[in-house]
């Protein structure tokens, strides 16, 4: 048996100029998040301090108030003199995690979360790519710089995701652990459960049950219940802003964005964003049914749950690195030069599309905290989506096929 073959390799000290320079990056956006101040820049609202925030509103007892946009916007000012607002939709129990990092300052809170985060989603990658590390962070690699430097909590969602796919390899009941952990972000947990339920892991889906009734059981004895229907509230006031477009459409990959930034109405936004989802579960469901290797499902699993929600933003694209982690042996086996060309094209432009366009709007507009009105740019992370997606299963089908052939033709009589 041959020895496995990465994409490609680099030099050991360029590895480690690559990993010094990440660690840069993190310590260079904690004293970002602190106190701008010190690196002569002026103070711009991020999503960790928001995170903060709700946390530090947990530890007061006044959670409900960061679910009701106006209370939590003149927190938001209060707190931080920003006239910028993001508002508050994670579901109750996840501020019990906000609230222990509010126990810190907000610069060490943003540290550790980042590096905790950080270290369980290498980890995971690490698992999972084997000697495709290195291509394979690399193609995500604006996912995680995006993920990074607001703050949020794109790593942890891509190590649950990486863990319960580590599980289904290891066929344990366990991965429905890590489903029932991503109640935290639900849409984006639909194409896994959809893949529990057909592959009929009974015992995975009542971990799932037991952990997310856990969760909820916790957060309401903390909470009072109450404070559901304040969760609930900012659920529908989240979408109606969606509706109006005043989210930053520009930072998602989503059909929805992309359509809505370039001017589509609402209606037939959301029309084609359900067809986006439908597509994408149907996806997944043809490729069990069909029975492909379990790596290759998995990965077009992974794939399909950025075609969910209307709300995937950049740094929820931190999921890649476990699809690609699970289908760069293929990669290496199956696909042309220029077929990896641009998938690794089409995973920069779906995850740095927002990243490059947030810095062209602060050139313009004077940069954060400018007065000068600010220009959205249009969403093009969708088209990255959408080629990654088709590409990737072409690729795949193809491996298949490949894989379908080699039998026969071992067993073909010599002539």
């Amino acid at each position: 048996m041959t020895e496995e073959r990465p994409l490609f390799r680099l030099r050991p000290m360029t590895v480690r100029i690559l990993q010094l320079l990440l660690a840069v990056l993190v310590v260079f956006s904690a004293l970002e998040i602190w106190d701008p101040t010190i690196l002569g820049k002026i103070f711009s609202l991020v999503d960790f301090h928001v995170f903060h925030l709700a946390g530090e509103l947990t530890l007061r007892g006044d959670l409900a108030e960061a679910y009701v946009f106006e209370s939590f916007h003149a927190y938001q000012k209060a707190q931080t003199g920003a006239d910028d607002f993001m508002p508050w939709t994670y579901p109750p129990h996840y501020n019990l995690v906000m609230a222990a990092l509010a126990l810190m300052p907000v610069g060490l809170s943003y540290l550790v979360f980042i590096t905790v985060t950080l270290g369980l989603f290498l980890w995971v990658i690490k698992r999972l790519a084997g000697v495709h590390m290195l291509p394979t962070m690399i193609i995500a690699l604006p996912a995680v710089a995006v993920t990074i430097r607001c703050g949020q909590n794109g790593l942890l969602i891509a190590a649950l995701i990486g863990a319960f796919c580590l599980m289904v390899l290891k066929n344990s009941d366990k991965r429905g652990i890590f489903l029932g952990l991503m109640a935290v972000k639900p849409h984006l947990a639909v194409a896994m459960t959809l893949h529990t339920v057909m592959t009929l892991q009974i015992r995975a889906l009542l971990w799932a049950a037991a952990f997310t009734a856990a969760a909820l059981g916790i957060a309401t004895w903390a909470f009072g219940p109450a404070i559901w229907g304040a969760f609930l509230g900012s659920v529908r006031d989240s979408s109606a802003f969606l509706e109006a477009g005043a989210y930053p459409l520009y930072r998602m990959s989503s059909v929805y964005a992309g359509l809505r930034s370039f001017g589509a109405p609402s209606e037939i936004a959301f029309a084609a964003q359900t067809a986006s989802a439908l597509a994408g579960l149907a996806l997944v469901a043809y490729v069990q049914i069909k029975g492909w290797e379990i790596r290759r499902v998995l990965g077009v699993m992974v794939l399909a749950s950025t075609m969910i929600s209307p709300y995937n933003y950049d740094y929820d694209l931190s999921m890649l690195a476990v699809a690609f982690a699970l289908v760069m042996p293929d990669m290496v086996r199956f696909a042309k030069g220029r077929e990896i060309a641009l998938i690794f094209v089409a995973s920069w432009v779906a995850s740095g599309s927002g990243l490059v366009a947030s810095a062209l709007r602060d050139a313009v507009s004077g940069g954060p905290g400018s007065a000068v009105a600010r220009i959205d740019p249009v969403s093009t992370g969708m088209f990255g989506i959408l080629v990654l997606v088709i590409l990737v299963t072409r690729l795949l089908a193809r491996a298949e096929q490949g894989a379908a052939a080699r039998p026969a033709a071992m067993a073909a009589p010599a002539e």
